[in-house]
């Protein structure tokens, strides 16, 4: 016969505490729900966002000579896409009939080359056929008759004026920098084995010099016996040469007079 036995459990207030939840449903059953104090693991207490948003964000200031580098290959590129688009609108010339004009097409290279391999005489000879040009055109536009080649002339002259602001900007950047800067920013913008290549050539262009040596007249055994003097130990200086031990010893066997000769073997004892 088994019997239930009840035991009596008493909660206290100070066992329950207060939280409020905020409920966003239009009928919410309960505002407010009874947690046990103890229910939380010991050690683990919840961060404020009042304390979360007033920790200052990290950050680290940028060092200056990568933002000279990242502004020189920023103007190295819009020259690049300049000179490209120079170029194309100086093949342009073809399809009106001006063939006297498609020359123009070699100084957008002189513009390409500039970038390419970061020149300041390259980028300074850009800037002055670029000045050539824009006249030439102005020339031709008031010289035209025609108001539609007229008014495609200015239209260039307007890209070239564009393309020049470019090209003192970065003629002036490519100013700055070392020699050593400029290398780096080559390996940066062209890949480390292009760069190289001109570097590669002026040092196998230098002579190579190569140390005078030894006399005809001095052999390799004087060398080998002066190397051995300079590492000669002080203390050995006065040391004499050790006397070879005699082979054959003389002995006298018993009381007599009589003596033999014999070699000498590594049983004997020496008295």
């Amino acid at each position: 016969m088994s019997s239930d036995i009840q035991i009596p459990i008493k909660f206290n207030d100070s066992d329950f505490r207060e939280v409020q939840i905020q409920d966003q449903s239009e009928n919410p059953r309960s505002p407010f729900i009874l947690i046990p104090a103890g229910s939380r693991p010991g050690g683990f207490q919840p961060i404020p966002l009042s304390q979360l948003n007033s920790v200052p964000p990290l950050v680290s200031p940028l060092d200056p000579k990568d933002i000279k580098y990242k502004n020189v290959l920023k103007s190295s590129k819009k020259v690049r896409y300049i000179s490209i688009l120079d170029m194309v609108y100086c093949l342009s010339y073809i399809i009106i009939g001006e063939f006297i004009l498609v020359f123009l097409v070699i100084f957008g290279l002189l513009g390409f080359f500039s970038s390419y391999k970061l020149h300041r005489s390259l980028s300074m000879s850009y800037i002055i056929t670029l000045m050539f040009v824009m006249i030439l055109k102005l020339l031709i536009a008031a010289d035209e008759n025609e108001l539609g080649f007229a008014g495609l002339m200015i239209l260039y002259f307007i890209l070239e004026g564009i393309s020049l602001y470019f090209s003192i900007k970065f003629f002036k950047i490519l100013g700055t920098l070392e020699p050593k800067e400029r290398l780096e920013l080559l390996a940066l913008q062209n890949g480390p084995n292009r760069s190289n290549r001109g570097l590669a050539r002026s040092e196998t262009a230098r002579p190579i010099q190569i140390p005078a040596g030894p006399p005809a007249n001095e052999s390799v055994q004087d060398n080998s016996s002066q190397l051995g003097a300079d590492f000669e130990a002080p203390g050995l200086k006065n040391l004499q040469p050790i006397q070879e031990f005699p082979s054959i010893v003389h002995y006298s066997e018993g009381e007599g007079t009589e003596q033999h000769d014999r070699p000498l073997n590594p049983s004997d004892r020496l008295e």
